[in-house]
């Protein structure tokens, strides 16, 4: 009877810890969402990923100048929040979330969203603050190859590559010329976080036509930063 009894204190004291378990995360959850959905939290978000497209091309000495301002050309349009994969920062830093760009799970960006005034943690979710700021973020590989994947299609860069190969075949792209179209070996591409954004052209989608370019940006502005061809692709254009 006595072995009954403790059996059921014990019971009793599991339930209810599991309870506050289950009842601490709901509240945690529901203070996330709540958190995450200010103003002055998506107008940091949205800033972080404005960022993180500014920085596919880096000026030289790494001072971001954007010339987007009143470009249509934008690689993300949208985000949605996994909440699945949102929490609190285990050091007290702030939320940890992933978000998702353009509809795409698999095009993931991390962010570590904090308040400097409450030390990192979000203490009154009640506060409003101006505050409020990311304090890193994470590219996913996928999301890495699409945005210099993307970032090679803006019109800009487009102009300058087609004015470079309009110099190695006047007649490019018409149909008495050898070079038809190309295509940018993102495999060959680095990672946008490197400074400028160096490529593989695959001409006519053939990849022994290959041809080496860098792109940069100064002042706001992509400039062409060099680039040569291949033996194969020179003995293409010689015949």
């Amino acid at each position: 009877m006595k072995k009954r009894k403790i059996g059921r204190i014990i019971l009793g004291i599991l339930l209810s810890y599991l309870a506050i378990v289950v009842i601490t995360k709901y509240r945690e959850k529901v203070y996330i969402r709540e958190e995450l959905q200010k103003p002055e939290v998506i107008a940091v978000i949205e800033k972080a990923l404005r960022n993180v497209e500014d920085n596919i091309i880096r000026e030289p000495d790494g001072i971001v100048v954007s010339d987007k301002g009143d470009s249509e050309y934008h690689i993300i349009k949208s985000y949605e929040i996994d909440y699945d994969k949102t929490q609190l920062n285990s050091w007290g830093f702030g939320i940890e979330t992933t978000i998702f760009i353009n509809g795409n799970p698999d095009l993931r960006i991390s962010l570590l969203i904090s308040n400097s005034e409450s030390t990192g943690r979000f203490k009154d979710k009640n506060k409003e603050s101006e505050n409020y700021q990311v304090e890193s973020s994470g590219i996913s590989r996928e999301a890495d190859d699409y945005l210099r994947d993307e970032e090679m299609k803006r019109p800009e860069i487009v102009a300058l590559i087609k004015e470079e190969l309009l110099k190695l075949d006047p007649e490019a792209f018409t149909e008495k010329g050898k070079i038809r179209f190309y295509k940018v070996n993102v495999d060959k591409m680095p990672s946008v976080e490197d400074r400028g954004l160096k490529s593989e052209l695959l001409i006519n989608g053939d990849e022994n036509l290959k041809m080496h370019i860098s792109i940069r940006k100064k002042d706001g502005k992509y400039e062409f930063g060099g680039g040569f061809t291949y033996e194969a692709l020179d003995k293409f254009l010689k015949q």
